[in-house]
């Protein structure tokens, strides 16, 4: 009641016109000591130490002129939760088992630092709501990243690649907070694609990796001023951390677009296991499978290799050489191995569209995605949506399920691919299903809810 209450008292206050917005910030770096990391499944990485603390950090934006809309406030359907990926946190807070076996489970305490994290930076922000604008930038950052597969890239169409300069994703987009009331800022969110793998397998130190370095450079700024595919790798944070944020510094003192409009969401739970897919072609119907891996999974990356980083011999699970290493779809011993309900969501700010992914997008993966969406809005509105509509993928949101990767890389079964856990039309499913919430959201359509998302009690699920 008090929540609600604060939210009718700054309406009051308002004309009706433009957002309120709220920032909050929280720690959340959890066990410091013997707990296994999550990200290279590293069974001889736990933590033993910190390098520097992690933080759950909430961003709220509202319509001045809906104060009472929250209603029930928050939910899972106008809620993006969205990480940034560091490799050199504590693990075993997924549910589940292939993200959580080197960790040797759940771990209670890793889970407790993240949710408490999570609820309070709301709850900050919340109390924080004040009349507030929010600016758009955007601009490239050079040499902080490289796709470390660049032959499955290579297997996209040369007509499509040729349409880009890169093998890579370089643009940042960077929302900048503004306090109407003292005209000062108080925040900022940006999106660019780099993979946070700066900290090695062998760093045994909590760190927020590069992601978490620009964050902390920019907040030491901000204060002393009062004003997937992609992997960067070195032996330290600091310059992918520096390159990404000394461009959104620039970016942010130089953003001029101002969002304004409608604020809107759309969510849905999916069975990503059994989705039918119509091919663009329109003469041919198919189907995504139960979660599996391929061996290029077990191999690993070049920034970090797997257990059996020798296996060469990658193929392909599509029907000519079915070679799959696990079948984690369909593993329920002593639980689940991988999802099969996955939330998708769309939030809309006015200009902005962010797409919520629960996984990691490959560069053309996200670029198809994108694409579609943006045409999706443009073909079923009035003009309100156009060329200048902002689209960004917000990756690892809401839960994880690995890799996307374009039919085409799907082949090659180099990590990312074998990581795909839906089969090769995974992708097509992503974006089938995307382009229904944007026609629902650009007629203004309620979608339903989609197959109800399980959650398995694991308190008492430790493999100890």
């Amino acid at each position: 009641m008090k929540t609600r209450s604060k939210i009718q008292e700054q309406h009051s206050r308002c004309n009706g016109e433009g957002y309120l917005i709220g920032v909050g910030s929280y720690d959340m770096t959890g066990p410091a000591a013997g707990v296994n990391m999550m990200g290279y499944a590293n069974m001889d990485q736990s933590t033993a130490g910190v390098h520097f603390r992690l933080r759950a950090r909430t961003f709220i934006v509202a319509e001045n002129s809906q104060g009472p809309r929250f209603g029930d406030l928050y939910t899972e359907e106008n809620v993006a939760i969205s990480g940034i990926h560091t490799h050199a946190g504590p693990g075993g807070y997924l549910q589940y088992l292939v993200y959580s076996i080197t960790s040797l489970g759940f771990v209670q305490q890793s889970f407790d630092a993240i949710v408490n994290a999570i609820e309070q930076s709301i709850v900050q922000a919340h109390h924080n709501l004040k009349p507030g604008s929010v600016f758009i930038n955007k601009g490239d950052v050079v040499n902080a990243g490289i796709n470390r597969s660049p032959s499955a890239y290579l297997l996209n169409p040369a007509e499509e690649r040729a349409r880009y300069p890169s093998n890579v994703d370089t643009l940042m987009t960077l929302l900048k907070f503004v306090d109407d009331a003292s005209g000062n800022s108080v925040g900022a969110f940006s999106w660019f694609a780099t993979h946070g793998t700066s900290m090695s397998k062998n760093i045994l130190l909590i760190s927020g990796d590069n992601k978490g370095a620009a964050a902390r450079f920019f907040e030491d700024w901000f204060s002393s001023s009062s004003s997937s595919t992609t992997s960067y790798n070195s032996s330290s944070t600091t310059p992918a951390g520096e390159r990404q944020f000394q461009k959104a510094a620039h970016l942010f003192t130089t953003a001029t677009q101002q969002l304004t409009g409608t604020i809107d969401y759309r969510h849905v739970y999916l069975n990503f296991t059994d989705i039918e897919v119509e091919l663009l072609d329109g003469n041919k119907k198919v189907k995504t499978c139960p979660a599996a891996l391929g061996p290029g999974f077990a191999a690993g990356t070049t920034d970090g290799p797997g257990a059996s980083a020798s296996s060469k011999a990658i193929q392909s699970r599509l029907p000519k050489a079915q070679t799959v290493l696990l079948d984690t779809g369909e593993m329920f011993v002593p639980y689940a191995w991988a999802p099969a309900v996955l939330p998708i969501q769309m939030l809309r700010l006015g200009n902005l569209i962010i797409l919520s992914v629960p996984g990691e997008f490959t560069t053309m993966a996200g670029r198809r995605l994108r694409e579609a969406v943006k045409e999706t809005l443009i073909n079923n509105s009035n003009g309100e949506f156009d060329d200048e509509t902002h689209i960004v993928i917000a990756g690892l949101t809401n839960t994880y399920s690995q890799y996307i990767a374009t039919f085409e890389e799907y082949a090659q079964q180099r990590y990312e691919a074998a990581s795909t856990l839906y089969g090769p039309h995974t992708l097509s499913a992503y974006i089938q299903e995307f382009e229904k919430l944007a026609k629902a959201m650009a007629k203004g359509e309620k979608i339903t809810k989609g197959p109800h998302h399980q959650i398995f009690p694991l308190c008492n699920s430790e493999i100890t």
